[in-house]
């Protein structure tokens, strides 16, 4: 991808893409073979940084809110039909049909009004589900999850034993391929 393609997909100006790969490269994780192309190095080692930076600088500035179930029971979750993604602990549940939630977090472009009347979501500053803003660019979310690499850095960053197991089984099945 170029960098004005990246720019655009990663919803950031161009110095700032620039700024990256410099950094990227200055930290040895891409070598630059020619001008038009660079190669991805220590994938594992960018891959736990990347954890640690999306959970701690990213996400902080996307929550939208918490929330509580209201129409809909905690167990009937997967059956809401709105224009959301699940993250997290949702999100792996649906990934590997492995691990209960207990914790939910979800992406949406929904306002608070549309998330009361189509999700049946209730605010609640002490809820058990954390409400995210898009940090990508996409037009629409229509996918019941978000990407697995998001879900795996969520549940990588929990600490949980069950959600590490579980990050695991993501990692092999949906992103080891890929790196």
């Amino acid at each position: 991808k170029t960098f004005r393609e990246l720019a655009q997909i990663c919803n950031i100006s161009l110095g700032s893409v620039s700024k990256i790969m410099n950094g990227l490269q200055k930290e040895g994780y891409i070598i630059a073979s020619n001008k038009t192309f660079v190669e991805l190095i220590r994938k594992e080692a960018l891959l736990d940084k990347w954890v640690n930076l999306i959970n701690e600088k990213v996400l902080p500035n996307c929550i939208k809110g918490k929330y509580m179930f209201g129409r809909n029971t905690q167990n009937e979750w997967k059956y809401i039909d709105a224009d959301i993604e699940w993250s997290g602990e949702p999100g792996a549940a649906l990934l590997t049909n492995y691990l209960n939630p207990e914790k939910f977090s979800l992406f949406t472009n929904l306002d608070k009004i549309s998330l009361i009347q189509k999700a049946g979501l209730l605010p609640e500053n002490q809820g058990n589900i954390t409400v995210y803003k898009p940090f990508w660019n996409e037009n629409s979310i229509n996918n019941k999850t978000v990407h697995p690499l998001l879900i795996y850095a969520q549940l990588m960053h929990d600490g949980n034993d069950r959600n590490i197991e579980t990050a695991k089984i993501i990692y092999n099945e949906y992103i080891q391929h890929n790196i």
